[in-house]
């Protein structure tokens, strides 16, 4: 009886660790989060809860902050805020019958986490990340909207995400967040965190610097992101940093301003730009440097852009957008930065914005979007697909095939075979991070993928 009791408490410990939780906005159940039909109805309530090793998935819909890290409710709504738990996943994108990861739409079915907590009342930071979050925090499929604070304290910095410890942030939006000082969408300090398929739309610094991101003592990494119509009162109607690493890959820029520049660079720093698109940005200077060290590298900017005579891969010319009007930074058919990347470009590890894969045609494209319309010049682009998921994945792998698959092989980035399954769904938690290929064979033929392991 002894051994049965403690087997019934180790199951449940396991499943603790392991919880599957879900958000609605309007739920008529329990509302304790054990399925859609009993979801919890607050988000900060449902990461309260939650432990390391929980998944939270969240249906679309309208949430606001409400209480703070202790589970109290703040006296000032400006103080109430969004935060993050070590090992916790929060994934948006559901429309709240999903049954798999894999059937969520993390681009079209975004959450929204809401800054005007009450009308006329806004909070300060609709996100914070405190000191001590590592980057097991982890939120996926997420508009972030309508921070603000009107005060010249650098307590206010970061309408948007307030961010002092480190984090991974995938397929999210910061839009119409406005700050009087530094960091309209958001302020880093102290960071290592990572941003990929994310987009930075008219925030605002209303005094000062850095209308998307202000990045300060920091290292980030920014992958496929897109910023678009931010606006700085002073430097950086971008980015701007201090003693910060920055690696941006396959950013588009388009339509920044600022009083000054649309970037910003201060006291030392390593800033590298691979493969990124700049146009239409109307500050007087689109660069500036006081003390970093800039490299640019395979972008295509305007002609008169004063970084263009630094950078010997950089084409000096206007991309042709899809429809930029409508938000649509696409790439159109003949656009220059098409196949226009150099072989000694590193490869861009992740899908790109509209999460399609990389390397379609001859070479990585520069910007967010890879084009994907292409006649095929090899008859594997016109195979049936094959999709892997979660990308990155920390524990499990699963593949989604229109065909039956055979055999899995997985590879390292030296070739060798460092895995093989044979059923859709498996384990990787034993591999090291990186990225990896999968080599998956049919019944018709060998799909091949990839994936990283973080």
């Amino acid at each position: 009886m002894r051994k049965l009791l403690l087997l019934v408490l180790a199951c449940i410990f396991v499943a603790k660790l392991d919880a599957q939780i879900y958000v609605v906005e309007v739920s008529g159940g329990m509302q304790n989060g054990t399925s859609w039909a009993d979801a919890y109805t607050d988000l900060q309530t449902a990461i309260y809860n939650a432990s390391a090793g929980d998944t939270i998935w969240v249906a679309q819909g309208t949430y606001k902050p409400l209480i703070d890290t202790l589970g109290n409710i703040p006296t000032l709504p400006e103080d109430r805020s969004f935060w993050l738990k070590n090992g916790v996943v929060i994934y948006g994108g559901f429309n709240g019958t999903e049954t798999a990861l894999s059937q969520r739409d993390p681009i079209n079915q975004k959450a929204t986490l809401e800054g005007q907590v009450i009308p006329g009342s806004f909070a300060e930071h609709v996100l914070y990340v405190y000191a001590g979050v590592d980057s097991t925090a982890i939120m996926d499929g997420f508009i972030l909207q309508h921070g603000k604070s009107t005060t010249t304290s650098t307590a206010k910095n970061g309408s948007g995400l307030m961010l002092r410890g480190d984090a991974g942030f995938y397929n999210m939006v910061f839009k119409n967040n406005q700050t009087y000082n530094q960091g309209g969408a958001v302020y880093a300090e102290s960071s290592s965190s990572k941003f990929v398929r994310c987009r930075f739309q008219e925030n605002q610094t209303v005094m000062y610097d850095g209308a998307a991101c202000n990045l300060v003592y920091s290292d980030i990494k920014m992958n496929n992101c897109i910023f678009d119509g931010n606006q700085a009162g002073r430097f950086g109607g971008a980015i701007t940093t201090v003693e910060t690493n920055l690696l941006v890959q396959n950013g588009t820029f388009h339509a920044n301003t600022a009083g000054s520049n649309i970037f910003q660079f201060s006291t030392s720093g390593n800033i590298v730009f691979n493969n990124c698109i700049f146009s239409n940005q109307t500050a007087p200077q689109v660069a500036g440097n006081s003390g970093a060290t800039v490299s640019f590298s395979d972008g295509l900017m305007p002609l008169d852009n004063n970084w263009l005579i630094l950078c010997s891969t950089c084409i000096g010319a206007t991309p042709t957008f899809t429809n930029p009007g409508t938000g649509d930074y696409s790439l159109a058919q003949g656009s220059r930065g098409i196949d226009e990347t150099l072989t000694t470009t590193p490869v861009n590890m992740y899908d790109d914005y509209a999460g399609n894969p990389r390397l379609v045609g001859l070479s990585m494209d520069m910007g967010a979007f890879e084009y994907q319309d292409f006649v095929a010049v090899d008859a594997a682009l016109a195979l049936p697909k094959i999709k892997v998921y979660p990308s990155p994945a920390s524990t499990d792998l699963a593949i989604q095939s229109e065909e039956t698959t055979e055999r899995i092989s997985i590879y390292n980035i030296a070739g060798q075979v460092v895995q093989t399954e044979t059923e859709n769904a498996f384990s990787v938690a034993q591999l090291p991070a990186g990225l990896y290929f999968l080599q998956v064979t049919t019944a018709n033929g060998i799909r091949v993928a990839h994936f990283i392991k973080q």
